[in-house]
This record gives structure tokens, sequence and C-alpha cells, in this order.
């Protein structure tokens, strides 16, 4: 045992260090994941920002192109007195819009013919105006005026700084008015913008990430970088790559995104070592701290294990000097020794008691059902007998309770599990149980089984107990039913002084039950029983001949309330004497069976078919049952005879129910002869030979008719399928199906849709 509990708790231990370890590796999963989906946000977000520059740009450029000044101004050979006056008009043009919104630092058009470059800020020849703006770009004039007449719609051209600060590069975006006579554009509209301003991350160097934008060789001419260090090392990096936009490599993460406007790839590099050296620095001492845990944690088990076990050891040599059988072995270990002994100590305990108070129970119930039935006690006296049983009585009167249970087929003890108590002693047992806790205080009762029924013994004084008693009872009724599905009957006796009486208080008890017949489930009390010699239950034969009047008319309504009439005028009698209550319920049979013999020629296929619920009247065991089976009876019958008469009485109207029944029921694949027959109770070949007569075609022609009458309705107003139009009109088969169809139309479905 020993072994086990150190392993327990090293198990413990493992779990726990199996979780911090299971966290030390998640966490640098969580964080690469939060890092990638940060990076895709931000390169989404510059991608569409840098797009939508480039849209803007474009819709500007293409807006002043299109101007009719300038497309006029393009075919001015020199720039006369007209040629300048206007580029005052273009430049007010420039100022007034909202190009200058987007970032832009700077915007011109430079006309081809005249040389001339008129902007936002002043106008002058090509050469003035590159050494004004253009004498800290690292190009030569010779270069700038072959890029303004190379031709080219929406075009981007890097401008690097001499002094190599990329925080002064520059972008153009150039613009060509061109006619399709020329080799050359006539004008150039382009726009100047500081490359910080169109990516938006100006003087943001980190070694820990970079945003770059690549041109369609998978070159860099746009980033973030300012340090030419950082530059140099995410240019191989891109360069080894070979223009992948989703990669790793080496220690960098690589997330890139393809313009939606042009050939232009934005790239988000990350230095994942550095992003991750804070973390890393964290998991290192997380280890530390999970290896001197394990070290604490080890020493705790070895130390916790033989304190616990000191106790146990000392408890099983305790057991082992004061029980005389023990089983211990060398396998066997300390606490299943213990278990062992403990358990057979306390079994042979509840053993004992439970076999003391079957014996006393079995001792007590034969005491009295001796007494209640008169059987002698050799010369012990019944007050000794009682008093060795520690049964005492300290009042002199005596009332006696039988309850008659129910079948205990469906109650809650189905699974059972104690194969030495059935059903039936357990709901002697709840019920007793119940009743304990109900019973009012005031006078002594006790429990037990006279002649296998159950009974309860009260001893109180002089006194009206019988409206508390009832109380009590009626209570326990409710809780037991609706709890254990449990249903009893109870007979109370009257009060008898002395132990004598209570043989006396079994006998009215006893006759009480009699009559259970009248009263389901009820309380019968003997004070209220009513000794009649002779009874006559009231049943005129004017009276008898109304209702098999009623029964062959198929009247219910009036069959149901001559009854109730018949119940009402002798419930007394009835419940005075169960005989009279039994040979009434024979009459009324016989005169079932006399209504039977004389209905229709379908009467004795009812005898028959209806026979046992007849002879189920004789297993009624309450008034209530007797009637409602009558009354059952009675519906039956009514319901035959009135379809019966419907039938045979009216032909017309027969047949045209059966054609109403058909067209309601045409989708029923069961649907025949014999089935419509049923419905209205007549043979299969009578309805068929009033069907034929009445409309001069058979009915299982009128079925096909009118099944191939719906088929035609779907195939023209919807578009299902052969088979399904088959089965919604009633054929399992669409080849049973497209036969009928044939046959009566004369051609296939399939023809009649298309």
């Amino acid at each position: 045992m020993v072994v086990s509990w150190f392993l327990s708790y090293i198990f413990i231990l493992l779990l726990m260090i199996g979780m911090s370890l299971s966290l030390y590796y998640e966490s640098k999963t969580t964080v690469v994941e939060q890092i990638n989906l940060t990076a895709g946000i931000t390169l989404e977000e510059k991608k569409q920002h840098i797009d939508n520059i480039q849209k803007n740009l474009s819709i500007f450029a293409a807006e002043l192109a299109e101007n009719d000044l300038v497309k006029e101004l393009c075919l001015v050979e020199q720039p006369d007195r007209y040629f300048r006056y206007n580029l005052g008009s273009i430049r007010s043009k420039i100022n007034d819009s909202s190009y200058f919104s987007i970032g832009i630092s700077e915007v011109y058009i430079y006309f081809t013919r005249t040389d001339y470059i008129v902007s936002a800020q002043s106008s002058s020849d090509s050469r003035g105006y590159f050494d004004t703006y253009y004498a800290d770009m690292d190009m030569e004039y010779d270069e700038y005026i072959e890029l303004l007449n190379e031709k080219g719609i929406g075009e981007f051209i890097y401008l690097p700084a001499k002094d190599g600060d990329k925080t002064k590069d520059e972008i153009l975006y150039k613009y060509s008015v061109f006619n399709v006579d020329y080799n050359r554009p006539l004008a150039t509209v382009v726009f100047r913008m500081p490359c910080s301003n169109f990516i938006s991350m100006s003087g943001t160097d980190s070694d820990l990430w970079a945003f770059c934008v690549l041109d369609k060789d998978n070159r860099i001419f746009l980033s973030n970088i300012t340090s030419e260090k950082n530059f140099d090392t995410i240019a191989q990096v891109v360069a080894e790559l070979g223009g992948d936009t989703k990669n790793e490599y080496e220690n960098y993460f690589i997330l890139g995104d393809s313009s939606d406007e042009n050939s232009w790839t934005y790239m988000f590099v990350i230095n994942e070592e550095q992003y991750m050296s804070g973390l890393n620095s964290l998991r290192k001492k997380t280890t530390g701290f999970i290896s001197i845990y394990s070290i604490l944690g080890l020493l705790i088990a070895v130390i916790v294990t033989k304190r616990n076990y000191k106790p146990i050891r000392g408890l099983e040599n305790r057991l082992r000097s004061i029980s005389a059988k023990s089983t211990r072995g060398q396998d066997v270990d300390e606490m299943q020794y213990i278990t062992e002994v403990v358990d057979r100590i306390l079994k042979e305990n509840e053993t004992h008691s439970k076999r003391i108070e079957i014996q006393e129970a079995v001792i007590k119930d034969a005491v009295f059902t001796q007494l209640v039935n008169g059987e002698s006690f050799l010369n012990e006296s019944m007050e000794n007998i009682l008093y060795s049983l520690d049964i005492k009585f300290d009042h002199d009167y005596f009332t006696l309770v039988l309850f008659y249970i129910e079948d205990t087929y469906e109650t809650v003890f189905e699974n059972n599990q104690e194969e030495d108590l059935n059903d039936y002693t357990l709901a002697k047992i709840v019920v007793s149980n119940v009743l304990s806790d109900i019973l009012k205080s005031g006078y002594d009762y006790i429990f037990c089984n006279l002649n296998s029924m159950l009974a309860c013994i009260i001893n109180s004084e002089k006194t009206d107990i019988k409206r508390s008693l009832v109380d009590s009872i009626s209570v326990a009724q409710k809780i037991i039913s609706e709890n254990f599905n449990i249903r009893f009957s109870s007979g109370i006796s009257g009060q008898h002084p002395y132990l004598e009486g209570i043989r006396l208080c079994y006998n009215e008890a006893l006759e009480c039950l009699e009559y259970k017949f009248v009263n389901q489930y009820g309380i019968i009390e003997y004070s209220n029983i009513i000794e009649q010699s002779k009874i006559l239950y009231h049943f005129p034969i004017e009276r008898e001949i109304r209702l098999s009047m009623a029964l062959k008319r198929g009247d219910y309504a009036n069959a149901h309330q001559i009854l109730e009439e018949i119940f009402e005028r002798n419930l007394k009698n009835f419940s005075a004497s169960i005989l009279m209550a039994r040979c009434f319920m024979y009459e009324i049979m016989g005169m079932i069976s006399r209504v039977i013999i004389e209905m229709n020629e379908n009467g004795r296929e009812f005898v028959f078919e209806y026979g046992d619920a007849l002879k189920s009247l004789t297993d009624c065991t309450t008034l209530i049952d007797m009637k409602d089976k009558i009354s059952e009876i009675f519906k039956e019958i009514c319901d035959i005879n009135s379809k019966v008469n419907d039938a045979t009485g009216k032909v017309e109207e027969v047949v045209k129910k059966a054609k109403e029944y058909i067209d309601q029921h045409f989708a029923d694949p069961n649907l025949n002869c014999n089935m419509v027959a049923a419905e209205f109770n007549i043979k299969n070949t009578y309805l068929s030979s009033m069907f034929k007569q009445q409309t001069s075609e058979g009915m299982l022609e009128y079925i096909t008719k009118v099944r191939i009458e719906k088929s035609m309705e779907l195939l023209k107003n919807t578009d299902m399928t052969i088979e399904k139009i088959a089965a919604a009109v009633g054929y399992t088969n669409s080849r049973t199906f497209s036969r009928a169809f044939v046959k009566m139309i004369g051609v296939s479905p399939g023809k009649v849709r298309g």
C-alpha cells in the first residue's frame, strides 16, 4: 500500500508538471498566432491604403488629361503669350482640386512640344523646373527628360535622394497624354509624393519587422526601413524567397499579398527571433521553476507517504490482534486487509440484526394470527406472550384496519434487487411506513400480517377515532399512489374492548373488504354497511325494450342515457348488495347478446370480434368499471349499426361517400376496394355491385382514373420527377404507374410533359 500511495502522489505531481509543460509549449504557439494575425490585419490595411492612393491618382490624372484646355495647349509649338496666359488657368485648376488631401506634395504637367512645365506653384521650362525641384534627387537632367518623354499610363517611378537619406526619397506617378499619330506623349501629368507619405510608416525603422513594396521583378523599391543594414538584410531575405507571399525563412516570417491595382506585391517581414526574445527568456525561467518544483514535489511525496502510512500500520496490527480470522498474506496490502476485516464485522452484525428482526416479526404475526383465528396458546396467557415480544397496550379498546393491495405489476419495484422480498411484500412495507408517519397521536398502533394480509391494530380509549383514522388513510392513499403507483383499499372495523375483541374486529374488517367491488380503492367502514335481507333492483321490461331499440337504431346517446338512469336508480341497492350488482350485470349481458343476434347480417361477426369485451364484464372490480365497460360495448354496437343502417338504406349516399373517400385517399398506396368497403362496414362484393350500378364503372377503375387525373395536373403544373409523381398519387412503383397511364391516356407521362 505504501508504494501505491507514493505512486499516487507522484502521479499527481507528474500531472501538474505535464500541465505546466503544456502551457509552456502552448504559449509560443499562441504568441506566434497572434503575431500572424496582427501582421495579416496590418498588411491588409496597408494594401488598401496604397491601392486607394493609386486608384485616386489614376482618376485625378485622367481628369487633368481630359481637360479641354490641356488638350489645346498640347498642340502649341511655341510658348507664346497665349500659351503662358492659359498656363495660369491650368495652375488655378490644379490648386482648386483635392489632389493634395491624399499626401501629394506636387502636381505638374509637362508639355512636350514647348518643353514647358506648369505646376500648382509655378511654371517654367523643364530645365528650370528640374534645377529647382530635383537638385537633391539621384537623377540627371537627361534622364529626367527621357523619363517624361516615355509613354506610360499609370506608371510609378521611384526617385532616391542623392545623400542616401531614405526619408527624402520620392515616388512619381506618371500619366501620358498622346495621340496615336505620335510616338511620344504630347503631355505628361506627374504627381510627386514623399515615399514616407505613400507607405505611411516614415521613421518606424525597427529590428523586429518591416513593410516593403516589391515591383513586378520582386525587387524592393519602397519600404519603411531607414537603416541601410536592415534594408540589406530584408532585401536578402526577399531575394532568397523568390517572391513567395507566405513563407518562413530562417528566423523571419514573411506575409505578403498582391495589389489589386498593379503588379506590386506588399510584404510584411517579421524578425521572429528578436520578436520572441522576451518570451524565450520567460520560458527559460519557467523551465527552471518546473525543475525546482519537481524536486521539491518528490521530497514532499516521500515525507507525506511516510507520515500517513504510520497510523494505517498501527490500525492493521490492532485488528490482527482482535481478529481470529486473519487472512492476510504477503501479497495483501494493509488497506485491503483492514477493509476485509471491517466489512466482515459489519456484515456479521447486519445479518444478525436482520435475522432477529425477521424472527420477531414472524413471531408477532403468528401470535396475532392465532388470536384472530381463535386458536389457543396452550397454558400461556396472551398478556405474557405480548410482553415477551415487548408489545404493550395501554388502553382497553381496539380497532382493526385491513389493507387490500392491488396488483403490484406496475409499481416502482420492478427492478427490486432484494431477492428475499417480492413486490407485494415491499408494497406492504411502503403502506405501513407511510401510515406510521401520518397516523395521529392519541392512540397506539401496531402493524402485522394476518393471514397474508396487512393489518393495523389500533389501541385507544373508547372515543370515536373513525374520522381521524379515515382522514389519515386518505392522505396515505394519495401519497402512495402518486409516488409508488400503489393503490389499496381499507376495511375499518368497529371498536371493541379487550384483547378478545381483536378477533371480532378482524372479522368486521374482512367483511368490509368484500364490498371493495362497489368502492374502487376506497375506505369501507363497518358502521356504514347496511344489512338488508333482500334487495331488488329496478329494471322494468319497458326500459329494457327502449334500451334494445336504441341499440338497434345505433342511437348511442339514448342508450347511454338509459344506462345512466338505471345506475342512478339502483346505485344505493348495488352498494348495499354485491349479489344484486352482479345479477344486474348478467341480465345486461343477456340483453346485449339478444340484440346482437337480432342485428343485421354483420351481427354474428361482431359477436366473434367483441366477445372478449363482453366476457371482461365479469372481471370488473368496481361498479364504475362495470358501468364504463357496458357503455363501451353500447358505443361499439351503435357505431356498427349506424354505419350499416346508413349503407343499406341509402345506396346513392353510400356510393357518393365512397367516391369522396377515394378522392381524399387516392395517394394512399394501400387504397383498394376492400379498404373502402371496410370503411363503411359493408362487404366488398356488395359495395362493388352498388358502385357499378350507380356509376357504370367499377370501383377499381374509378380509383385508377382519379390517380391518373391527379398525375396529369402534377405533370403540367409542377417540375416533379415521374417517380415522385407516381408516389404522390399512390403508386409504389413508377413502372406500374407508367403502364396504367399509357393504358388510360394513350401516351407515356414523359410525352405529356414534353
